[in-house]
């Protein structure tokens, strides 16, 4: 995904939520997958690949945490 990258490269939040809106159809219905993607990643890359399960980790929080008005 190209947020965990984005992440990964120590871009703004806000930015790497706003790309990550644009670039999944239909952001607002996918939220709970993306919530599950989120978790899988930073599960599996945990021993493995410890950057890009930190990045999954924070993904997740910030979807989590988005304000939906």
């Amino acid at each position: 995904m190209f947020a965990l990258y984005e992440l990964q490269k120590e871009a703004d939040s806000d930015e790497v939520m706003e790309h990550l809106r644009s670039l999944v159809p239909s952001y607002h219905m996918r939220r709970d997958d993306l919530v599950a993607f989120c978790q899988y990643i930073a599960r599996k890359r945990e021993h493995r690949y410890p950057e890009e399960s930190s990045a999954a980790g924070i993904l997740l929080a910030l979807i989590r945490n988005e304000r939906l008005g």
